[in-house]
């Protein structure tokens, strides 16, 4: 998503608390060369979005940011290398971060998914597991339902069969078994 001269990242966050979950669509748009969301999905994007994103400056958030252009590329062949996007402290000082890219129907990459983590050293492994299983799980969804994926571009509005903010995505952690 393109807001004033900067490439950003819309998301749908999802948090659980008292054994239920609620989704909701985030109020901002985050920058995509600061967040491990942002950089998982810039890693497969065509080389001109990616020199579009220099091209327009990597403003610094933190004393951590990627600011220039061959500190973002080498995050993204990292990213490509590990199969995960990682961010440390680069948007909020102590927030760190770990995304893995989700495919569509034909192999091309259409999202991604992101975990706050509270330490890169200590959850990194943990978070890494869960979400390749979660995108795994999501990108073969997306291949078997047709008409699962909006339509529109980065550049105007999706538009979603049904909404993905909906309380009807309310969910609840599945009993204990006894």
């Amino acid at each position: 998503v393109w807001q004033g001269n900067e490439l950003g990242v819309s998301y749908l966050e999802c948090a659980v608390s008292g054994g239920r979950g609620r989704c909701s669509a985030g109020l901002t748009i985050l920058p995509a060369h600061a967040t491990a969301l942002g950089k998982a999905l810039l890693a497969h994007a065509p080389p001109p979005v990616v020199q579009d994103v220099v091209d327009r400056g990597l403003p610094s958030y933190t004393p951590h940011t990627l600011t220039s252009a061959w500190q973002l590329h080498a995050a993204l062949a990292a990213t490509r290398r590990k199969g995960m996007a990682t961010s440390r402290w680069e948007l909020r000082d102590g927030e760190c971060a770990v995304a893995v890219a989700v495919s569509g129907p034909h192999g091309h990459v259409v999202g991604a998914l992101e975990l706050a983590v509270d330490d890169l050293a200590n959850g990194l492994h943990d978070a890494r597991l869960l979400l390749v299983v979660a995108a795994r799980g999501l990108s073969r969804q997306l291949a078997l339902t047709p008409g699962a994926m909006p339509t529109g571009s980065g550049r105007e509005p999706l538009s979603w069969r049904a909404d993905p903010t909906s309380a009807a995505l309310t969910w609840s952690e599945p009993e204990a078994a006894v």
